[in-house]
């Protein structure tokens, strides 16, 4: 919406800024009273983000200037767009993992089953992924027997749960954007190395989801856990926020949700702390 002479765009998805650099130009030549700001182009962006403002310098525009402007960024494509991150070669299946398993599309199970891991049903990948792919068909077509024809040849179930079509996004047990969620918790985490250094911070931050993961939820009453896929091994405490740390804060958040990992990082980083170690001083 429009507010002191300005209309902020904001971010729908994470993703790069895509910007048709000749169209912004030609919609700030027009006239010095609009003027159109964005993000640098392909700069990362998240939800809600602001990723361009219009201003109008003065009290008000004509209305010739405003048409103007309206036809030099007139065309078939957007004239910003954000383009989605498309997930890295054996990402895809993890991003699925954190989705419960009523929202997967036919085509997000497939990719399930197309995992190599998906096989290997001796490494505890393999097990949870087809504990899944179960879970899957037993949500939408049932566990009763197949269903038969008088002379008792198997015909095709049908779904007892409408699959969906389209992807969902993924969200945090809490409802929210994950995305948004997990920016908010990195924020705390910034904070937090402000005041003891980043890689006691990121400890702070392993510990914590360990507490998590291991059951470990004093204080932490209400947590709501989501049907998704966990790694259940243990993080390293080292400081480091490696791929390791970052997909199992996104898989925490998206089983209890936003709170709960705030309050474990938290009550974990307090021991890291340097003022907080046995022999410190304060």
């Amino acid at each position: 919406r429009a507010v002191t002479g300005r209309c902020n765009v904001y971010a729908e998805r994470r993703g790069l800024a895509v910007i048709d650099r000749e169209r912004l130009d030609r919609c700030n030549l027009v006239d010095e009273a609009v003027a159109i700001a964005t993000v640098t182009p392909y700069q990362l962006v998240e939800p809600r983000d602001i990723v361009a403002t219009v201003k109008v310098i003065p009290l008000a525009a004509a209305r010739a200037v405003v048409e103007a402007c309206v036809a030099a960024a007139a065309a078939p494509a957007p004239l910003i767009t954000v383009a989605a991150l498309k997930p890295k070669a054996g990402e895809e299946v993890e991003e699925v993992l954190l989705k419960p398993v009523n929202q997967w599309t036919k085509g997000e199970m497939g990719a399930l089953m197309d995992d190599p891991d998906y096989w290997r049903t001796a490494g505890p990948r393999g097990r949870l992924l087809q504990d899944k792919a179960r879970a899957w068909h037993d949500y939408f077509f049932g566990t009763g027997p197949a269903p038969e024809d008088e002379t008792g040849r198997m015909l095709p179930t049908r779904p007892s749960h409408p699959i969906p079509t389209t992807p969902a996004p993924v969200r945090a047990a809490d409802g929210g954007d994950l995305a948004g969620s997990v920016l908010g918790i990195g924020k705390r985490v910034l904070a937090a190395a402000a005041e003891s250094g980043l890689s006691e911070a990121i400890r702070g931050l392993q510990g914590g989801l360990n507490g998590l993961q291991t059951g470990d939820l004093n204080g932490l009453a209400g947590v709501r856990s989501g049907a998704i896929g966990m790694d259940r091994s243990a993080l390293a405490v080292d400081g480091i926020f490696g791929p390791k740390t970052r997909w199992r804060l996104r898989q925490t958040v998206a089983r209890f949700g936003r709170a709960p990992v705030e309050k474990s990082f938290a009550r974990s980083f307090a021991r890291f702390r340097p003022s907080h170690r046995p022999g410190s001083r304060v």
